[in-house]
């Protein structure tokens, strides 16, 4: 660990005492902080002081290529949509004067410790993810596209606001449609018998009487087999 005498380590240590800051590529955020434990550059992270991350982003907003020239980055390397990674307590992981030959050099770094912009640079070790580890600091999203005025995560919100999008263009589409029809007759016969007088010949005359009741039931049933798919630009599913 390279270190810095007295009132050099003092100075840096009082810039840093609010925080660190640095930024990333969309493309090496995935590569190297997404899902990871730890994050930041073995051999040492370099980062300015995060009151001054804010000033360089009041002053050049929404400009990854101002942040670049400011930082000494390589034009380009930030992308469109970088992410800004700010680390609570840079003091606590070794924040030291970064050395001329860690592998995060380049030919714009000074021997001041100073950057091209003439924001105050250190490194520090790795530290914990704070998407992982909230403790440690926290990430956004700072890219010209999803730079919100009030410092939210623009990064979930987008992300939040695909899905919900998503879940509005989810269509239902009918497969198959059964239906089943039932018909149940049910028929109740009454017979009623009379005996009348008998005649002459002692025969009694009988009177037979038959009700016939009928009753029809229909039950009709339809199921339909449903299967959800979001839609495309041109309202056909996936």
């Amino acid at each position: 660990m390279s270190g810095l005498p007295g009132a050099k380590l003092k100075f840096l240590q009082e810039i840093f005492k609010q925080g660190g800051s640095y930024l990333i590529s969309e493309e090496n955020y995935i590569r190297y902080i997404l899902g990871r434990e730890r994050i930041g550059r073995a051999d040492g992270q370099f980062m300015i002081p995060s009151y001054q991350m804010d000033a360089l982003m009041k002053q050049f907003p929404r400009d990854p290529r101002a942040w670049e020239k400011a930082l000494g980055l390589r034009e380009g390397s930030l992308g469109s949509n970088p992410f800004r990674v700010d680390l609570t307590d840079p003091i606590s992981h070794g924040l030291r004067v970064a050395p001329m030959d860690i592998s995060g050099s380049n030919e714009y770094q000074r021997t001041d410790g100073m950057t091209p912009g003439i924001y105050s640079e250190g490194v520090t070790d790795s530290f914990w993810n704070p998407e992982v580890y909230g403790e440690s600091g926290s990430i956004s999203h700072t890219g010209p596209q999803l730079l919100l005025d009030d410092g939210e995560d623009a990064t979930r919100l987008m992300l939040g606001a695909a899905e919900a999008e998503a879940e509005e263009e989810e269509e239902e589409r009918v497969v198959e449609v059964h239906t089943e029809v039932k018909v149940e007759t049910e028929v109740e016969e009454e017979t009623r018998v009379s005996v009348g007088p008998t005649d002459e010949n002692g025969v009694a005359e009988m009177n037979v009487e038959t009700e016939t009741h009928t009753s029809t039931t229909v039950t009709t049933q339809t199921t339909a087999e449903i299967q959800k798919g979001p839609s495309n630009d041109n309202g056909m599913e996936l």
